[in-house]
């Protein structure tokens, strides 16, 4: 019985040496590298984070830019004008009139409505109407009107609206 004893508590400090030797030798290894990646990891997300308040900045300024170049400027409403003007006589609108509102001053910008009317057939509507979404600067179709008029047939009578919108200095 004191021999079976002996071989138990020799083979339980075998058993603990081997266990002690894998914790020293393979877990706290293993323990360390978690650590370390766990400061990896941290210092990995700041970057992303910042990384991507960055971007969000970059875009928005772009994004800003981009829309303040599409704005027109107080000296291009004539040229707006004469782009208008232009436009329908090159679709082949018979062009009544083109007349620029009274303008609406908004928080940053100023809003100018140009109503035009003129008579044609529905294709050239629809290549003035496309000339006009074109156009680098920023127009805004409002109040299409289509009306059958017997005194103009084939052709329609158009009434339009446009506005266009300028950035206050």
């Amino acid at each position: 019985m004191i021999k079976l004893k002996r071989e138990q508590v020799l083979l339980a400090i075998v058993a603990v040496l081997i266990l002690s030797m894998l914790f020293k030798f393979v877990y706290q290894p293993q323990i360390r590298k978690v650590v370390a990646l766990k400061g990896v990891l941290v210092k990995t997300s700041q970057e992303l984070r910042e990384a991507h308040i960055l971007i969000q900045q970059k875009i928005g300024k772009s994004t800003e830019r981009e829309l303040e170049e599409r704005f027109a400027t107080e000296n291009e409403v004539n040229e707006i004008l004469s782009f208008l003007t232009e436009s329908a006589q090159e679709s082949g609108i018979i062009l009544g009139s083109i007349s620029q509102r009274e303008t609406a001053r908004k928080e940053f910008y100023e809003d100018i409505p140009i109503d035009i009317e003129f008579t044609t057939e529905y294709e050239k509507t629809l290549n003035y109407l496309s000339k006009i979404a074109a156009f680098p600067k920023l127009l805004q179709i409002d109040n299409l009107e289509i009306i059958r008029d017997e005194t103009v047939l084939p052709r329609l009578r158009v009434k339009l609206m446009v506005r266009t919108y300028v950035l206050f200095e």
